[in-house]
């Protein structure tokens, strides 16, 4: 890393911006681990793995979720929960609520705190994915090994059925993306002021392992180095053309990892992601 001052504005004070901005409202999340010391270590923990996992959410689900309550079943809405919150129905029970017109239990919730609360927060999720992210290989196979109880707690949450249903290649790009975050977190715990112990030890003794987050920008950087190796003139195949990130099967998804490992130049998966996507 680059240690030198430029205007008084160094590489890691740019990391620690970026981790910030990344983190956005979810920040909130990581102080309250931070402040909250007579809380029990373990809830500390799981607040940063939620603030992760909620921006994970964010990047893998937004363009294609729904509500079980019928929060998310309008047109205009497109069932992208990033925007929901600022859907006219959500404002008018706000106000009808604010002026004593309805109760309070008719008002839908913030899609962000129902989603956390009904899926995000609960132990069987926090648990698959620490299982995910300490395991070393093959990690598409933690996955499919509690799919049954993925299904169920994204049942209403998520579409299960039909071309938009969930899949693999959401849980992966949640998980991934999650990950590449409390790495970010990780590395700028001592500029953000967090104890290492707040920190699953297991998870950060696996970063080495971590798979990199799968999406069009990955698979179209995949391809571009493809056509490179080639060579111009040279015939090549576009190996993914057909994949859908967001349909990803097991097979697809290690055939991707499998190939980005050989162009990681002896790194981790992640670090494909961090030199490749923008």
């Amino acid at each position: 890393m680059d240690t030198k001052t430029y205007g008084g504005v160094t590489a890691k004070d740019i990391i620690v911006f970026q981790t910030k901005i990344m983190m956005g409202a979810q920040f909130g999340r990581i102080v309250w681990a931070r402040d909250h010391k007579s809380e029990p270590l373990g809830n500390r923990q799981n607040e940063i793995l939620i603030a992760c996992l909620r921006i994970g959410w964010n990047d893998a689900f937004r363009h294609t979720s729904e509500n079980e309550d019928g929060i998310n079943d309008t047109k205009e809405s497109k069932g992208a929960v990033s925007t929901y919150v600022k859907k006219d129905k959500y404002k008018t029970r706000l106000l009808k609520l604010f002026r004593q017109k309805v109760k309070e239990e008719d008002v839908p919730a913030d899609f962000d705190d129902y989603f956390s609360d009904r899926v995000i927060s609960t132990k069987a999720f926090l648990d698959i994915f620490k299982e995910y992210a300490i395991s070393t290989a093959n990690k598409e196979n933690i996955i499919n090994s509690h799919w049954t109880t993925i299904e169920t707690l994204f049942n209403g949450v998520k579409k299960l059925r039909g071309s938009k249903a969930l899949s693999l290649g959401h849980i992966q790009k949640m998980f991934n993306i999650a990950i590449k975050l409390y790495l970010c977190l990780f590395m700028c715990r001592e500029e953000l002021d967090l104890d290492y112990n707040i920190f699953s030890a297991a998870i950060v003794e696996n970063f080495a392992n971590a798979d990199c987050p799968i999406d069009s920008i990955i698979l179209g950087k995949l391809e571009q180095i493809g056509m490179k190796k080639a060579g111009a003139g040279a015939p090549y195949t576009t190996q993914y053309d057909g994949y859908t990130w967001s349909q990803l099967s097991s097979g697809e998804y290690r055939k991707i990892q499998d190939d980005i490992k050989t162009k990681s130049n002896g790194n981790s998966n992640l670090w494909f992601d961090f030199n490749n996507w923008n």
